[in-house]
C-alpha cells in the first residue's frame, strides 16, 4: 500500500519538539525527511537522560522516521548545502526566528529563488510580524501562559496550572500538519511555491476559542468556578470512596434529571432550574 505523503520530501532545519514533531508525523505518512541538525545537536538530544547517556526518549519520539545530516549555518559552505538540499525539497519547514531566518538566507523569499515550488513552513511563538516575531518562545510561555489557557484551567485563588512537557507542542503540530497539506495541495493544483506559517499563541487561541468567542458577544470574561461552586453537578468531578475520581459528563441536564426526577428537593439541587444547580462534593 503507497503511504499517503509518498514522493513527497521534506527539508527540516529545526529543533525542540513543535516543529520537529509535524515533520515526524509526514515521516509517518511516507514523507522523505531529512533533519539539518547543528554541530551541537538539536538542543533536545539529552534533555531527558542528559548528554552522552544514550537515546533520549523524547527526542527519538519526534524524530523518527527521519535522515539526518550535519551542517553549520555559521559558515557559508553550510547555507550553500541548505540551499541545494532545498532545491530538491517539496517543503521546508523551520522554527528558526524571522532574524536568524534572515541571516542564514532561509526565508520564503530567500528559498524561493532556488525551488520556486516548494513550501516554506515556519513555526513561531508570536507570529512572523510584529514587534515580537523575533522572540524565544516555548509553549509553557507562548501557548500555555500567554495564550490564557493555563489561567482558564486553574480554580479561582488557586495556583497556576502544571502541564506535562510537548503538550503545546504537538497541538500546534498538528495544526502545522494540516497546513502543510493544503498548501502541498494548493501547490500541485497551481505550481506556485506557498508560505505557511503556525504560532504557538495562534493555535493556543484556537484551543480557547469557544471561551474567546462567548466573550465577543457577552464582552465579559469567562466565569471560572471552584470544584464546590460547579455550575452543574452532572460535568463536576467527585472522589470516590476509593480515592478515585468520576466525572460525569450529560450536557443537556434537564432530560436526564426530568427521567430521573432529581429536581425535587434533592438535597444540595436547586428546584428552580437545573441549569442552576450547584455540586457539592463531599
Amino acid at each position: 500500500m503507497v503511504a499517503p505523503m509518498t514522493g513527497v520530501t521534506v527539508l527540516e532545519v529545526a529543533n525542540m519538539i513543535a516543529a520537529p514533531s509535524a515533520a515526524a508525523l509526514m515521516a509517518d505518512l511516507g514523507a522523505t525527511v531529512i533533519k539539518v541538525e547543528p554541530p551541537t545537536g538539536d538542543i533536545l538530544r539529552g534533555l531527558v537522560l542528559g548528554p552522552g547517556v544514550g537515546p533520549d526518549p523524547w527526542f527519538e519520539l519526534d524524530n523518527r522516521g527521519k535522515q539526518g545530516v550535519v551542517v553549520d549555518l555559521n559558515q557559508a559552505e553550510g547555507i550553500d548545502v541548505v540551499h541545494r538540499l532545498a532545491g530538491n525539497a517539496d517543503v521546508f519547514m523551520t522554527n528558526l526566528t524571522r532574524d536568524r531566518q534572515q541571516r542564514f538566507r532561509l526565508t520564503a523569499a530567500d528559498l524561493h529563488q532556488v525551488a520556486p515550488s516548494l513550501v516554506h513552513t515556519s513555526l513561531t511563538g508570536y507570529g512572523t510580524e510584529g514587534p515580537e516575531a523575533d522572540r524565544l518562545a516555548y509553549d509553557m510561555t507562548s501557548f500555555f501562559a500567554r495564550g490564557g489557557i493555563q489561567s482558564l484551567v486553574t480554580e479561582p485563588g488557586g495556583p497556576p496550572a502544571a502541564f506535562r512537557p510537548g503538550q503545546g507542542d504537538h497541538t500546534s503540530s498538528l495544526s502545522l500538519l494540516a497546513a502543510v497539506l493544503a498548501a502541498l495541495r494548493l501547490r500541485d493544483q497551481t505550481g506556485e511555491g506557498q508560505v505557511v506559517e503556525v504560532a504557538l499563541l495562534h493555535v493556543a487561541a484556537w484551543t480557547i476559542s469557544s471561551d474567546l468567542s462567548a466573550t465577543l458577544v457577552t464582552n465579559a470574561n469567562p466565569e471560572l468556578y471552584p470544584r464546590d461552586r460547579w455550575p452543574s453537578p452532572l460535568t463536576c468531578r467527585f472522589q470516590c470512596g476509593d480515592g478515585r475520581w468520576v466525572c460525569p459528563l450529560h450536557a443537556r441536564p434537564q432530560g436526564l434529571l426530568r427521567c430521573l426526577r432529581l429536581g425535587n428537593g434533592t438535597p444540595g439541587m436547586d428546584r428552580r432550574s437545573p441549569l442552576r444547580h450547584r455540586c457539592r462534593p463531599s
